[in-house]
């Protein structure tokens, strides 16, 4: 079992890196072979496309990261994981590993993956990542093979507030629904990190040593700004 978190948490922070080079990439959001880079549709921000300036890692309080699958016909189901790191006066905390779910009702059809990083505005939008909490809002989006388009219009009641989402889609869905997602804590892999005695508290706040495989991403983002 440890072997397979281990696994997990090292696809997680490949993924990340891949997902930060290519919002941040002059290509974001243009598609002069009708592909996209990298293969997928991109849409940079919640209500339009285009590309994440490295400003935005200067900015942040903390990055969440998600990797998110939805499917479903009428009702939708969403499942993925990701991680959470904070801004710390040492650098960039140590990955608070979370899972998501969700579920929605509406006309929606088709399958896609959402691979997104949230640029965390304040410290008590990373403080929120630390419990479990939930998130409602409207969904209008489509993706059709490598090419994709996703909006997302939280509501009063989101957890997000001015935090911004830049995501890329891939896959082949309509979607027309009314959304509910929840993030929990995942305390499997976190604990199997860094053992019980690590808490979130205590991971996002710069006292627990991240993972050597997530020092590409560090590396990534101390040379974005």
């Amino acid at each position: 079992m440890a072997d397979k978190v281990t696994t997990n948490a090292l696809e997680l922070a490949e993924r990340s890196v891949v997902l930060a080079r290519n919002l941040t990439s002059k290509d974001a959001g243009v598609e002069p072979d009708g592909k996209g880079f990298g293969g997928k549709g991109v849409v940079a921000g919640q209500l339009f496309g285009g590309r994440m300036f490295t400003s935005e890692f200067k900015r942040a309080a903390g990055l969440a990261f998600t990797f998110v699958g939805k499917f479903g016909v009428g009702i939708t189901l969403e499942k993925g994981r990701g991680f959470v790191i904070a801004k710390t006066a040492a650098g960039w905390s140590a990955p608070l590993f979370v899972t998501i779910s969700g579920a929605g009702v509406g006309a929606t059809v088709g399958f896609t993956e959402i691979e997104s990083c949230i640029v965390l505005a304040s410290p008590a939008s990373v403080e929120r990542f630390t419990k479990a909490s939930r998130e409602f809002g409207s969904e209008v989006g489509a993706a059709a093979g490598t090419v994709a388009a996703h909006t997302s219009t939280p509501s009063v009641t989101s957890d997000f507030g001015s935090d911004f989402s830049y995501s890329i889609s891939s896959g082949a869905i309509i979607d027309f629904s009314y959304q509910g997602m929840k993030h929990a804590v995942d305390e499997e892999t976190n604990h199997s990190l860094y053992g019980a005695q690590a808490t979130p508290e205590a991971i996002l706040g710069g006292s627990v040593p991240p993972p050597p495989a997530f020092e590409a991403l560090y590396t990534f983002l101390a040379s974005s700004v």
